[in-house]
C-alpha cells in the first residue's frame, strides 16, 4: 500500500513523494518515506522498520533511531537502549553535536547537564536532579577580534545533591584541579584541606631538558629538588613517646639476638634500630629528633605511629638548658642529665658526644614550661666538644673523626688551630702555646723580649717565679713570665762580674823521681823518658868521657 504526492500543478504529471507500506518478510512490514530525487525518480529517506528502529539514510537500522549520509562517507546517529551514538566514516574531524550561545560576555557559554533520579522503576519514571556538568564558557567578553576569544572548559560533579566544579581547563591548557585559577599546567588544591596525588605502581619523572627518562615503578626521577624546610632525616621507631627538639640514642635490649636482617656486629640491637631518649651517659646518641623535615627517609605506613624523625643533616630546632651555663652561638651541643634536653658541652674533661653547633645564644630567659629548658637552633654535626665558642664567640666549624690512625704520606698539616692529645694530657693552643707532662729536647731556645723566661714553680709554696738573663746577669721575679711586663725589680741571681768557674787541674804526681844510669853517647839529642804522671822527663845532654858510668838524677 502506498500514497502518492503529486505537486499541486497540473502541468506536472509527476509524482514527486510516496509513503509506501509494504511486505519485506515474514511479519515484515516497514514504512518508508521516498522523495524525489531531484533528476527523475523517488528516492527512499526514511524508514520506519517493524521493531520501530527508524532509520534516515538506511534502509536497515539496527537501532531506535540512525541517521546515515551514504555519499562515501557517512554519519551514524544511534539510539541503542539507552545509547545514543553518533559514527563517523570520515578522514577528518567532524563535529557531531553542535551547540551555541551567541551573547558575548564573561562565563557565559554552553554545556551538556546530566540528570540522574532516584525512586524509579522500568515502567516508571523517577525523580531527577542535577548529576554533573560539562561546559564551555567565555573567559572574557568576546568580540570579533581573535585576540578576545579565550574560552575554558569545566567539569562539575555532584556531591551532597549539590553540582560544582571539579576540574577546570583554562585556555592556555592548564589543568586545575579543586581550583578555579590553574597557574601551571596541572594545579591541584582543596580549598580549606590537604590536595593530595598518589602514583600508584608507577614512576614520575622530572627534567629540564624533555628526556625524561623513567622505568622502575615507585621512584622519581628528578634533576634538582628545592624544599621550604631545613634538614633531611630518617625514621627510627620507638617504645618512647617522643617530642621534636629531643635529643635520642639507640636502645640497646639485653638478651635480644639481631634477625638475619640486622648487622650481626652490633650485639643488643634489634632490626628496627629503636631510639631512646638520651642523657649526658649516653654511649650511643645519634641525633635530635626533627620538627619538620624538607626530606623524610624510611618512611613505612605501617610503622608511621611509632616512628620518629631524627635529623641526619642541615638545621633544627633542639631543647637545651643552663646545666652547664649559658649557651653562645657556636658552642657544641651534647646531652644533659636531663632525658632528652641538651646543654653546652665542656670543651675540657672526658670526651663527651654532641649533636651539633648552636645557631642562637640561650641564658634562660625563653624557657619550655614545666622542664625548665628552652629551644635553640642547631647545626646538625655529631662529634666531640672540643670546639666550644671560646668567650662567647663560637664559629661555624665541623669536628672530622677517624677511628683508626692517619697517615698523611710525608705532607704537611696546614691551618691547625688546635691539637690536644688523648684525655688533655698535652695541648698546642691556637696562640703557639704547648702544654705537656715532660720536654725532652736536645736543643731549647727562649726569646728575647721583656716578657721571656722560663716560669718555675715553688716545691713548697707552688708560687710561679719567672727566671731570666738580663745584661748578662740571671735574674728572677715573682709571677709566670709575661704575666707582668719585667723592666725592673728582679732579683739577681748570678752576677755577670762573678768569675768563670772552671774545672780543677788534677795535682802532679809528687813520688820521688827514679834516678837512672845514663849510658856515654856521643848524641846530642836530648833523652826523654815518661814519668808516672805522663808528663815527658827531659835529661841533660853528658859530655863524651872515659869509659866509666855516671848516675845523674832528674832536675
Amino acid at each position: 500500500m502506498a500514497i502518492g504526492f503529486s505537486p499541486f500543478d497540473e502541468s506536472v504529471a509527476i509524482t514527486t513523494a510516496k509513503i509506501i507500506s509494504y511486505r519485506k518478510g515474514s511479519n515484515d512490514y516497514p514504512l518508508t518515506f521516498q522523495v524525489w530525487d531531484g533528476v527523475s525518480a523517488l528516492a527512499e529517506r526514511m524508514r520506519i522498520d517493524n521493531t520501530g528502529n527508524v532509520g534516515i539514510g538506511t534502509t536497515g537500522p539496527n537501532t531506535k533511531f540512525e541517521v546515515w549520509n551514504t555519499v562515501g562517507r557517512y554519519t551514524r546517529t544511534g539510539i541503542g537502549g539507552s545509547t545514543f551514538y553518533v559514527k563517523h566514516n570520515d578522514n577528518s574531524l567532524i563535529d557531531s553535536l553542535i551547540l551555541e550561545n551567541t551573547q558575548a560576555l564573561t562565563d557565559y557559554g554552553t554545556g551538556i547537564l546530566f540528570n540522574l533520579g532516584y525512586d524509579g522503576t522500568q515502567d516508571a519514571a523517577g525523580t531527577t536532579v542535577a548529576g554533573g556538568r560539562i561546559s564551555v564558557a567565555q573567559e572574557g567578553t568576546w568580540s570579533s577580534t581573535a585576540s578576545t576569544q579565550d574560552s575554558y572548559m569545566v567539569f562539575k560533579t555532584a556531591l551532597d545533591g549539590s553540582v560544582a566544579e571539579k576540574v577546570r581547563i583554562t585556555s592556555t591548557g592548564n589543568v586545575g584541579i579543586g581550583t578555579t585559577t590553574p597557574t601551571t599546567n596541572l594545579t591541584i588544591s582543596t580549598a580549606g584541606g590537604t590536595a593530595n596525588v598518589a602514583v600508584t605502581k608507577g614512576w614520575l619523572c622530572v627534567d629540564n631538558d624533555g628526556g625524561c627518562i623513567g622505568g622502575t615503578a615507585g621512584t622519581i626521577y628528578y634533576v634538582a629538588s628545592a624544599t621550604g624546610n631545613s634538614d633531611i632525616a630518617e625514621n627510627y621507631r620507638s617504645q618512647e613517646t617522643l617530642e621534636a627538639g629531643e635529643i635520642v640514642q639507640i636502645k640497646t635490649i639485653p638478651g635480644i639476638l639481631p634477625p638475619p636482617s640486622a648487622d650481626s656486629s652490633i650485639p643488643g640491637i634489634n632490626s628496627d634500630f629503636q631510639i631512646e631518649k638520651a642523657t649526658s651517659t649516653s654511649q650511643t646518641i645519634i641525633g635530635i629528633i626533627s620538627t619538620a623535615p624538607g626530606n623524610l627517609l624510611g618512611y613505612n605506613v605501617e610503622t608511621a605511629s611509632t616512628s620518629y624523625p631524627v635529623a641526619l643533616s642541615g638545621r633544627v630546632p633542639v631543647k637545651v638548658s643552663l646545666e652547664n651555663g649559658p649557651i653562645a652561638v657556636g658552642d657544641r651541643i651534647s646531652a644533659s642529665s636531663v632525658a632528652g634536653v641538651g646543654m653546652r658541652a665542656s670543651s675540657t674533661g672526658s670526651w663527651q658526644a654532641t649533636v651539633g653547633m648552636a645557631l642562637e645564644g640561650y641564658d634562660g630567659t625563653q624557657s619550655i614550661p614545666g622542664i625548665n629548658a628552652g629551644k635553640i637552633m642547631v647545626f646538625v654535626s655529631l662529634g666531640s666538644p672540643n670546639l666550644a665558642a671560646a668567650r662567647g664567640t663560637g664559629e661555624l666549624s665541623q669536628l672530622v673523626q677517624f677511628n683508626q690512625d692517619v697517615n698523611v704520606n710525608g705532607f704537611a698539616l696546614l691551618n691547625v688551630k688546635s691539637i690536644t692529645g688523648m684525655n688533655g694530657l698535652w695541648r698546642i693552643d691556637e696562640n703557639g702555646n704547648i702544654t705537656a707532662q715532660s720536654v725532652e729536647t736536645q736543643k731549647l731556645t727562649v726569646g728575647g723580649g721583656n716578657t721571656s723566661g722560663i716560669t718555675v714553680y715553688d716545691r713548697q709554696t707552688s708560687a710561679p717565679k719567672c727566671i731570666y738573663i738580663e745584661g748578662g746577669a740571671i735574674m728572677s721575679s715573682d709571677g709566670a713570665c709575661g704575666s707582668t711586663t719585667l723592666t725592673t725589680g728582679g732579683t739577681e741571681i748570678v752576677s755577670a762580674s762573678d768569675p768563670v768557674l772552671t774545672p780543677p787541674i788534677e795535682p802532679v804526681a809528687t813520688s820521688t823521681p827514679e834516678i837512672l844510669p845514663v849510658e856515654t853517647t856521643t848524641s846530642t839529642e836530648p833523652i826523654i823518658i815518661e814519668t808516672a804522671t805522663g808528663t815527658p822527663e827531659i835529661l841533660p845532654t853528658i859530655e863524651p868521657t872515659a869509659a866509666t858510668t855516671t848516675a845523674t838524677s832528674t832536675p
